[in-house]
């Protein structure tokens, strides 16, 4: 059976698995770059400065730097294969918990959490509504008249009139002097509220939010 858990058990071994080849790639390229240097140090050596029975050593560290560097691309490769294992697994996680029924969502997450539940947008509305209850919903009002008011239906209903609920006009309009801010919410009900705009010479739309407990 898979589950989330099982998943992302094995999507940690394989992240890890992936840091230990990625970590083993890196000390091996150092020790190619290391012997590489001592390489080149011994073959431009002029011989009063070989030391004698150490005249192997260019092609010795030669060797040595062309194995560490052999080494370093294996353990790259086995690097990158880890980490699209891990990706490859953790996005097996998500998939499955997105299909996973909710009582078995339930028994995965602790008693104490709330998470969302159910989803919607179309256009600008929206809504999202948790485990608890809660709900939280938003959009954008239809054009309103000057001292006018225009009603905003809810996607989804509340359990009653007592929620919050806020309006902000769009960032690109431009108000001035006594236009500011001149708005307000009114006729709540649990599925509906009416919004006026107080605005004497100007007509806008304006960005609704609302929250509380969902019927």
């Amino acid at each position: 059976e898979y589950s989330a858990k099982y998943h992302a058990q094995q999507a940690a071994a394989s992240s890890s698995a992936a840091e230990g080849s990625a970590s083993t790639a890196t000390t091996q390229a150092a020790n190619a770059a290391g012997s590489a240097e001592l390489a080149q140090k011994w073959a431009t050596q002029t011989t009063e400065e070989v030391v004698s029975g150490q005249g192997y050593g260019a092609k010795k560290y030669a060797q040595d730097a062309a194995s560490s560097a052999s080494g370093a691309a294996v353990s790259a490769t086995e690097a990158a294969a880890s980490a699209a294992l891990a990706a490859d697994k953790a996005q097996t996680d998500l998939s499955n918990v997105s299909q996973l029924p909710q009582s078995r969502i339930n028994a995965i997450m602790p008693n104490t959490m709330d998470y969302v539940v159910e989803t919607y947008r179309n256009g600008n509305t929206w809504y999202r509504k948790y485990k608890s209850g809660w709900l939280e919903q938003g959009g954008l009002t239809n054009s309103i008249g000057t001292s006018s008011t225009s009603t905003v239906t809810f996607p989804k209903a509340f359990a009653h009139n007592q929620y919050c609920a806020l309006l902000t006009a769009p960032a690109q309009v431009n108000y001035t002097g006594s236009q500011r801010q001149n708005w307000n919410v009114e006729n709540r009900t649990n599925t509906s509220m009416s919004v006026r705009n107080n605005v004497e010479t100007k007509s806008n739309q304006y960005i609704w939010y609302a929250c509380g407990q969902g019927a």
